[in-house]
């Protein structure tokens, strides 16, 4: 297990960006100092052939180039963080082990950088253990803020998975499961959380909790989302109030767990399998839920991996012949809840001040199984 890195200039640009790959038995996990994005994940399908599951581009150069969001709903402005968010910022790289793999990305946000009040210091940590990818977010505010300033903060990664590493032109066969589900939130017909939270057991197409369920089943249900763009819930959004300086967790205030479970960290939130490739991603974390999303708006062409060069890292199969459409990825999305400063009751969930930190970590985990005949 190892990480190595190299540097690329691109022309134009006052910053090389730094690409860091985290090495590992089962796992490799290519990272950019672009977004602190995950820019390829190879994993071995049940046949042994590596693939790389999640969409993304050849070169740093396409990934700034391509500049705003493929997917964007044009009802928010804000929804990534705004134009630039931080996903298109230049993060600060350092390798803080070698064995297991780990990375931290820094970032210092100034104050009314897309309008968001507060110079806000902000991690990302990647570590790579055996079949599992670690990522753990921070963000404070700064010692330049006033003292009764406060600011909002809802940190996730956002990777289009096709666990048949793009085999399949659509993920409409992969099957999830979400066991520790709790309910979904309603959403109005432009997207934006009413406050009401759906039971899923009066709303089946919402019902991924008895068995796994293809999602494809259910896809065409929601005509004006275009498919699945809805938070799941796994636990009730309303926190306990904070202490005047402590960790902001999703899951914890004052160090005090209120979720059901001892540590969500220990239980999967959501299990997506592809049959054909023997790939399943199980992932954990202590966020209040997360939005899986069908990439119902994506579409993509020319820029995608393989297009440009035929030799991929790690020996995958080069992609070039595969565009990124609607459905053709899925992608969850650890957070606490949509728009949550618009309501009351969700607000501390996003909202600090100085003297708190906002913590959230989520883990991702791929077993391989036979895959189906």
């Amino acid at each position: 297990m190892s990480v190595t890195e190299t540097t690329v200039t691109v022309p134009g640009l006052p910053v090389d960006v730094h690409i860091l790959t985290l090495a590992g038995s089962s796992l490799h996990v290519t990272l950019s100092s672009y977004g602190a994005t995950v820019t390829h994940l190879i994993v071995r399908d049940a046949h042994g052939a590596k693939k790389d599951i999640i969409a993304g581009f050849d070169t740093p150069e396409e990934y700034i180039r391509y500049g705003e969001d493929p997917d964007a709903n044009p009802y928010f402005g804000c929804v990534h963080g705004g134009k630039r968010g931080f996903d298109k910022r230049f993060w600060t790289p350092a390798i803080l082990r070698q064995n297991p793999p780990t990375v931290r990305f820094t970032y210092k946000s100034r104050d009314g950088e897309e309008n968001y009040p507060g110079t806000l210091d902000v991690s990302v940590t990647y570590t790579l253990t055996n079949g599992e990818l670690h990522i753990e977010y921070s963000a404070s505010l700064d010692e330049s803020n006033s003292p009764d300033l406060q600011t909002i903060v809802n940190l996730t990664s956002h990777p289009y998975f096709n666990l048949s590493g793009f085999n399949l032109p659509t993920v409409k066969t992969h099957t999830v499961y979400m066991p520790r589900n709790k309910g979904v939130l309603e959403l109005t017909e432009n997207q934006v959380p009413t406050g009401r939270i759906l039971k899923v057991a009066d709303h089946p197409e919402l019902d991924f909790t008895s068995a796994p369920k293809p999602l494809g089943e259910d896809l065409d249900r929601f005509p004006a989302f275009r498919g699945y763009d809805h938070f799941f819930l796994l636990r009730d959004p309303t926190p306990p109030p904070p202490a005047p300086s402590s960790t902001v967790k999703p899951h914890v205030a004052d160090g005090t767990a209120v979720s059901e479970t001892p540590d969500p960290l220990s239980v999967v939130a959501a299990r997506a399998t592809c049959k054909e490739s023997g790939i399943t991603l199980e992932i954990r974390t202590d966020a209040i839920g997360f939005q899986m999303y069908t990439a119902n708006w994506l579409n993509v062409s020319g820029h995608i991996k393989g297009v440009k060069s035929t030799q991929r890292p790690h020996g995958e199969r080069a992609r070039g012949e595969v565009s990124y459409r609607p459905h053709s990825a899925v992608c969850f999305e650890p957070s606490a809840p949509v728009d949550a400063i618009n309501h009351p009751a969700w607000r501390d969930t996003v909202v600090i001040g100085k003297g708190q930190t906002w913590q959230q970590t989520s883990v991702w985990r791929f077993v391989i199984e036979s895959p189906s005949a």
